[in-house]
């Protein structure tokens, strides 16, 4: 059996990377070849993690597979992407989530093979055209699911039919992938490389700039304090350095007093589990540092803006709703409470999930032991469907145009919300970068492509434009 799996695993975000590790493990006893496919593809980002192949390639291969694997993380969705690795021209910025959920579709439907979701996540709604073709992809899928309900909701108002389960994220059996004494062993390999000896307590934090309107003097003052009451020293884990955690980590480094750990460039994947796991508590802005010490049975608290749905469906689904803070001012002042709370809260999330995931797995098993379909009508019914979008939205010149054309120049164009003067001003100059990059796309595009892309290619320009001049107004 190959089986070819798609997600992000070609950027440097700890949670998106475990998922080659967490399915290779579920689906060992199938003795099954993986193919894992991203936008960009490339060589394992940190030393345990697995080599990407992109959907470019993979496309243009010709490869047979006998089944096809979405997710997890969040996937499913039509939005551009500023992330450094997917943007090398203006257009691959607006596909390379789209090639992960309309592409893992399109192989399927070629391969005759069957398609499962594990529980990716669907962030927003979907413009008109998007959505279309998102019924598509969902009508090819033998076995969907997501991992909360807003993601389920997202899919039901796009126009998705049939079964949808809700299962939680598929991570949460992080602590399964090593032994204990891995888990022990690289807890002191991370201080010894850094040159420090492991300390008898520590508490793990997480910081993204996107959740928190609170300074760096203020957050390092805040952290040191909570250490200096526990005694413990600090962890400051950079989980997703794709998403600027690294500077974050050495910005807050740099105005505490209590001597943290600082881990802005992971070495890999168990290193950052095992700090998590081995401290005392884990108190950050990660979903996937809340899901790994869950899965540990370490003691965590989530810190984000309640509007950010992703956290309370993980949170509702494991009972610990409570244990959110909307700011590190919050967090500091129920950090004794936190430390007063009773672990075994945290100890049961894994056993209590044990039996969904075994059933999510079991299911999965079976789908992709059902085979190809061999059905040449299936098939040729599902390709000509396609067809027909590919027709009505972009005269079939390439498979995401029609989701360039019409919906993502609505979509709103993402910014993190910047703490101080110096990261707008880095903010400004990425957007010009963006924004020239989009500009000489656009006139390259202009001659061979219709309105359909040069239009909402204009309106991204324009809002570049627009969101660097806010942006100087602030500072």
């Amino acid at each position: 059996m190959r089986i070819a799996h798609f997600g992000t695993f070609d950027v440097a975000n700890y949670g998106d990377l475990l998922f080659p590790l967490v399915i290779e493990r579920r689906l060992r006893n199938l003795n099954a070849e993986f193919v894992h496919i991203s936008p960009a593809g490339g060589p394992p980002v940190w030393t345990d993690c697995r080599a990407s192949i992109s959907v470019e390639a993979i496309q243009n291969s010709g490869q047979q597979f006998t089944g096809v694997a979405l997710g997890g993380g969040q996937l499913v969705h039509a939005a551009p992407t500023f992330l450094p690795e997917y943007f090398t021209d203006g257009f691959s910025a607006f596909t390379a989530y789209p090639a992960l959920w309309l592409g893992s579709a399109h192989l399927a439907a070629q391969n005759g093979a069957p398609l499962i979701w594990n529980a990716p996540g669907v962030p927003v709604t979907f413009s008109p055209v998007a959505a279309e073709f998102l019924r598509w992809a969902g009508s090819v899928a033998r076995y969907l699911s997501v991992r909360d309900n807003a993601s389920r909701e997202h899919l039901v108002s796009a126009g998705i039919e049939g079964d949808i389960e809700t299962i939680t994220d598929s991570a949460s059996e992080v602590a399964t992938l090593w032994s204990e004494e891995q888990v022990k062993t690289a807890y002191r390999d991370a201080f010894l490389a850094r040159g420090q000896s492991a300390p008898s307590r520590s508490i793990a934090f997480h910081f993204r700039s996107w959740y928190s309107d609170t300074s760096i003097a203020e957050t390092a003052a805040l952290l040191d304090a909570m250490c200096v009451r526990h005694t413990a020293t600090p962890i400051l884990i950079a989980i997703g350095p794709c998403h600027g955690d690294s500077e974050n980590t050495v910005d807050i480094s740099r105005a505490m007093k209590t001597g943290p750990l600082v881990i802005d460039k992971p070495q890999s994947l168990i290193e950052i589990a095992a700090c998590i796991a081995c401290s005392d508590a884990y108190i950050g802005s990660s979903l996937h540092g809340a899901i790994t010490a869950c899965s540990f049975g370490t003691k965590a608290m989530l810190v984000a803006p309640s509007k950010v749905r992703k956290f309370g469906g993980f949170l509702d689904r494991t009972g610990l709703d409570g244990w959110k803070a909307a700011s590190w001012p919050e967090a500091a002042q129920r950090f004794p409470e936190l430390l007063a709370a009773d672990i075994g809260l945290w100890r049961s999330v894994r056993s209590r999930l044990r039996a969904e995931l075994d059933q999510h797995w079991t299911r999965i098993i079976e789908v992709l032991k059902s085979g190809a379909d061999h059905s040449t009508l299936t098939r040729s019914t599902h390709l000509s469907k396609l067809d027909t979008l590919l027709e009505k939205h972009c005269s079939r010149t390439h498979l995401y145009q029609g989701i360039v054309a019409e919906s993502l120049h609505k979509t709103l164009i993402p910014h993190a919300h910047a703490a101080n003067s110096q990261s707008k001003r880095a903010e400004i100059r990425e957007l010009k970068k963006s924004r020239d990059k989009y500009k000489k796309r656009l006139q390259e595009l202009e001659a061979s492509f219709s309105w359909k892309i040069t239009k909402p290619l204009r309106a991204v320009h324009r809002t570049f434009n627009r969101k660097t001049s806010q942006l100087k107004d602030q500072l």
